[in-house]
């Protein structure tokens, strides 16, 4: 198999995902909107519900005065000051709750002023702040009642306002402290609802990660028990999936190998009979050609006859050649018969004999090569065969190291790794020819991991990593 088992859909999805607010902002800002929203509702309703009850209670209290005096007062006794009277008088009923009572003597003066608005209201934290009781104020409304002396005379008037400042006070202090209570509420609700997207987060991301090896390939990993039964459903089928994917995985590996072993025994058939039977035919032949040229060489003028079969010879020579490349490509003649170190050791003369020679060395390290299957090897000894080509007739190396290394850990690998100074594949390379397509293929079937050719230190590495047991 190649490097990717699965296409690259997490790095598409990344784009658009690097441009879209992460669940944990959404949750924040929904959880702190509603929690803002939720403070500003019942801010209103506070101040809605006061308004209507204060200006009922004032009313009320300002009526219930007004309905005691009736139309008119009478006080002191005949010849008594009258204004002490009117100042007392005034200051009795300004005592009243929700009620402002100055008097005004007859000549049109004032004798004694309401505490509220004939005084700054303070702010402090006891009283509340001037906006507050500004929102809560109604329209004052009045009443005027004559004050008569014994004989039923005028001697003034008691002017009656409504004073909504003790309500206005009490609606502060519970105002003051509900409001607070919402306001830690909504952030302690901001904080949990952060807490357990968190959680959630958490759990995301380790399915994210199961999901990515298995992208990756790794179809033994698995989601671990989660206890929230939403997840632990999700986990399930993930790790269910997975399971079937293994399974699917063996047995196109299984068909995969019984298709190339298939093939392979067909092209060893092949290279048998063209072996067994060619070979012999064509070496007759040559020999044969061979033979009569040295008969009409002794002739008189058997120059024309001679050059002919000169001809016949090179073509019958070129056959045969062309015959055994056949046959080496459909099956080479030493797989099977001498360790796969020696196979490539030959091939490695082969390249040698080209001209101009390249430099070419093989490094098996000093242990003994592992084991391998005869498909395998012929995987391997293809797999080196076409690198070296490709490294020769596209990149111009002269130099080139193969080298093959057992990885003894799990699981247990061959490396072979091909390196050239050559100028190594195109920044943009056309699709894979016939042996890098046989190659990938190959290794797909045999469960080796293949690395296409690319540069790595000035140099053009690839390689195949073939399990063994």
């Amino acid at each position: 198999m190649t490097d990717a088992a699965f296409p690259d859909t997490a790095g598409m999805a990344g784009s658009a995902a690097g441009r879209q607010p992460s669940l944990m902002k959404r949750v924040a800002l929904i959880a702190g909107a509603t929690g803002l929203a939720m403070c500003l509702a019942v801010a209103t309703l506070i101040v809605l519900n006061a308004r209507v009850a204060i200006w009922q209670e004032t009313r009320t209290a300002l009526q219930s005065a007004g309905a005691t005096l009736g139309g008119g007062l009478r006080i002191g006794a005949p010849g008594e000051e009258t204004g002490p009277l009117l100042m007392r008088l005034a200051a009795e009923f300004d005592a009243l709750r929700h009620v402002s009572a100055y008097a005004v003597d007859a000549g049109g003066h004032a004798l004694a002023l309401p505490a509220g608005p004939a005084q700054a209201e303070v702010e402090s934290d006891d009283h509340p702040p001037s906006w507050f009781s500004a929102l809560m104020r109604h329209e004052t409304e009045s009443v005027d009642v004559p004050v008569l002396n014994a004989e039923g005379g005028v001697i003034g008037r008691l002017h009656l306002t409504t004073d909504p400042a003790d309500e206005i006070e009490e609606v502060w202090e519970d105002f003051r402290v509900i409001i607070p209570l919402i306001t830690l509420s909504a952030a302690v609700m901001v904080l949990i609802a952060v807490a357990l997207c968190r959680v959630f987060l958490r759990r995301i991301r380790v399915l994210e990660a199961i999901v990515s090896d298995m992208r990756r390939g790794n179809l033994e990993t698995r989601v671990p028990p989660m206890q929230a039964r939403e997840f632990s459903d999700l986990g399930q089928g993930i790790n269910d999936l997975a399971e079937f994917l293994a399974r699917e995985r063996a047995d196109n590996i299984v068909l995969q190998q019984r298709i190339l072993t298939i093939g392979e025994d067909e092209r060893a058939r092949i290279a048998f009979d063209l072996h067994d039977q060619m070979g012999p035919r064509l070496f007759a032949l040559t020999s044969a050609l061979e033979q009569i040229r040295s008969l009409t060489g002794r002739a008189s003028d058997g120059a024309p006859l001679s050059e002919a079969l000169e001809a016949s010879l090179s073509h019958a020579r070129a056959v045969q050649s062309m015959a055994r490349s056949a046959i080496n490509d459909l099956r080479p003649m030493v797989i099977g018969h001498v360790p796969l170190c020696e196979a490539l050791e030959e091939l490695v003369v082969e390249f040698a004999g080209l001209h101009p020679a390249p430099d070419i060395r093989l490094e098996t390290g000093s242990g003994p090569l592992p084991a391998l299957s005869e498909v395998a090897e012929l995987s391997v000894y293809r797999f080196v065969r076409e690198s070296v080509l490709n490294a020769l007739r596209h990149g111009g190396a002269d130099r080139i190291t193969i080298r093959l290394e057992d990885h003894s850990g799990a699981p247990k690998s061959l490396l072979i790794t091909v390196s050239d100074n050559g100028s190594g594949p195109d920044e943009t390379p056309p699709q894979p020819g016939h042996g890098l397509s046989g190659i990938m293929d190959r290794a797909l079937a045999l469960g080796a991991v293949f690395k296409a050719p690319s540069r790595a230190g000035g140099l053009t590495v690839t390689s195949l990593r073939m399990p063994h047991r």
